[in-house]
Order: C-alpha cells, then sequence, then structure tokens
C-alpha cells in the first residue's frame, strides 16, 4: 500500500499550495520601485541606442 505524503507546510504553519499564495498577494512597494526604476532604465537604454543608430545622420 502507498502511504500518503501530507502536504508541504511553511515556517508559520500554513500549508503551501504550489506557490499559488504568492501569486495572489499584491506586489510590495519595493517590488513596485525595482519594476518602475527598471523600466525606466530599459526605456533610457532604448533612447542611447536609437540616439546612437542616427549619430551618422547627425554629425557630417
Amino acid at each position: 500500500m502507498a502511504k500518503s505524503k501530507a502536504p508541504a507546510r511553511r515556517q508559520d504553519g500554513s500549508p503551501q499550495s504550489g506557490g499559488q499564495d504568492d501569486s495572489a498577494q499584491p506586489p510590495t512597494f519595493r517590488e513596485r520601485l525595482e519594476l518602475i526604476l527598471f523600466l525606466v532604465v530599459e526605456i533610457l537604454c532604448l533612447l542611447l541606442f536609437i540616439d546612437f543608430l542616427f549619430l551618422k545622420i547627425y554629425v557630417k
């Protein structure tokens, strides 16, 4: 007979349901700030790339 395995539990004693609990929680302020800063840096890098791409047009 196969033994049934008890579900994994977190340190606080709540049952762990495969990481679905974490996605249901709203993002923290730090996570929002990291995402916003990441997007700002990516946009600035893209603008810098476009500027260097068309630099030969500006400088003759």
